[in-house]
């Protein structure tokens, strides 16, 4: 997957409107990354993120005359006329003084799923293209309307206090931080918005065929407008729950635990002993990140890994999410599973969706069979054993360093290799997150 990039044109300002949208939707951008922030905005066309750009320019100019900001359209390919609306939105945003990028998804197009896979190679796609232009963070327009929606969709599925929150309004997507600065407006308010602006978004068809189940939900939402009251009384009292829990499982993870650079954890068995939902939230975020998951292993399935662990028993072996489980006295290892690593190389900058790289380098995992093949010499110069050894001793772990776990650890890093030689690829662990915020990881 590779993106490419639209230069920016100079053009006159568009017609000034008096914009009933709060400032305090953009004050948090001033006050998490400063007054010369850059920031990256999310924009297809349409009328949410149209709003959003027009109404965040209005409020730079007024609060933030030193912030500077990208507009960004992700060109998915999936309609002959994609490419032509992407440069229109180009045209739209030029028109109320911010710069503009097209970024196009190029390479074989999912024949299933395609709304979803076409969301994740648009993140992806944001992901690669943030540190080119130097942003703290990607503004989408997600709306009021959104977060009941996915409330409702989330509720037909189950899922618990998690898919009762809906939409966060600071996210992330690897390591880049996804904020939602739109997620308290109304859509009305937005299109309402863009009228007195006399500016005209462009129509995506596929916001109204029936066959896409956020469609159908908009559609019962609005002939249902308590039903949206509700749900967003139940996400609002839902993200308070679980923030209060993430709060909870960061503290736990400081006191009792270990997230190492080098892409493994360590958990004391004090962990356990923890509520049971602390202990969930702390497991499912580690293994989502250690794993190189897009989503947390389902909760049913970490409930009964933790069923397993309440006996501990010794030397005791478990897999879930693309992360290895392995009892070593007092503690839990969590490694990746060599077997399920995705690529073998490196996608946009990105290794595994574990590390980004510091380097443009053709880096591979030696995987388990291409360690075993070098010489013992080579192996002892990979620092999984010494890194294990050094994590143990730092949370007083009563465990001693296992060759087996490092080996995983090494064989599941990214490395380069050439003749008689193995290099470690410089590169940064990704930090898991709980509630938005990134937990700490030690080099």
């Amino acid at each position: 997957m590779r993106w490419t990039a639209e230069p920016a044109h100079p053009a006159g300002p568009a017609r000034a409107a008096s914009s009933g949208i709060p400032d305090a939707c953009f004050t948090p951008l001033l006050t998490r990354y400063g007054a010369h922030a850059r920031i990256g905005l999310a924009v297809s066309g349409g009328p949410d993120s149209l709003a959003m750009a027009r109404v965040f320019a209005d409020w730079r100019t007024r609060c933030a005359p030193g912030m500077q900001a990208t507009a960004i359209t992700v060109d998915h390919g999936l309609r002959a006329d994609s490419a032509a609306e992407a440069r229109q939105a180009g045209e739209l945003v030029r028109s109320i003084g911010l710069d503009h990028r097209i970024l196009t998804w190029r390479g074989a197009r999912p024949g299933a799923r395609v709304q979803e896979r076409a969301r994740i190679a648009r993140y992806d796609l944001l992901h690669a293209a943030a540190p080119a232009h130097g942003l703290d963070c990607v503004a989408t327009a997600h709306t009021a309307d959104d977060q009941a929606e996915t409330v409702l969709m989330r509720a037909a599925r189950g899922g618990g206090l998690d898919a009762a929150s809906g939409i966060p309004a600071d996210g992330h997507w690897m390591d880049l931080d996804i904020v939602r600065p739109l997620l308290g407006v109304s859509r009305a308010d937005l299109v309402a918005d863009l009228c007195a602006a006399d500016l005209r978004p462009i129509a995506d068809p596929s916001n109204e065929d029936a066959s896409f189940e956020r469609v159908r939900a908009r559609r019962r939402l609005a002939a249902e407008p308590d039903l949206r009251v509700a749900l967003l009384e139940r996400a609002a009292s839902a993200q308070q729950a679980c923030g209060i829990d993430d709060a909870a499982a960061r503290d736990v993870l400081q006191g009792h635990g270990h997230v190492d650079a080098a892409g493994f954890a360590l958990l004391r068995r004090d962990v356990f002993a923890e509520p049971r939902n602390i202990a969930t939230r702390l497991l499912r975020a580690l293994i989502m990140r250690l794993g190189g998951g897009l989503y947390p292993p389902p909760i049913a399935a970490t409930e009964r890994l933790l069923d397993r662990l309440a006996d501990w028993p010794p030397g005791g072996g478990w897999t879930l999410g693309g992360v290895q489980l392995e009892t070593l006295a007092d503690t839990l290892v969590l490694t990746r599973e060599p077997g399920r690593m995705g690529s073998p190389g490196p996608d946009m900058g990105v290794f595994d969706r574990r590390f980004v790289l510091d380097m443009d380098a053709d880096a591979r995992a030696l995987g388990m069979s291409g360690l075993h093949a070098l010489t013992a010499e080579t192996r002892s110069r990979l620092p999984g054993y010494e890194t294990l050894a050094v994590a143990l001793k730092t949370i007083g772990s009563e465990a001693r360093a296992s060759r087996r776990i490092a080996a995983r650890i090494d064989g599941t890093l990214p490395v380069v290799a050439g003749k008689g030689h193995v290099h470690v690829c410089p590169a940064r662990a990704i930090a898991p997150r709980l509630g938005g915020r990134r937990v700490p990881v030690f080099v």
